[in-house]
């Protein structure tokens, strides 16, 4: 599946910082955030 989003600059600033710390692609952390936040959903 491929999503294309409108980030404020902020945030993409944010992800890229994040997913280099990580040794990720940008497209590698967002997959991990959003099984992470399924599971948390799933859990309620």
């Amino acid at each position: 599946m491929t999503i294309v989003l409108e980030l404020e600059h902020e945030i993409e600033s944010r992800l890229i910082a994040q997913a280099a710390a990580q040794g990720k692609s940008v497209e590698e952390l967002l997959k991990i955030i959003i099984q992470q936040l399924l599971v948390t959903i799933e859990q309620r």
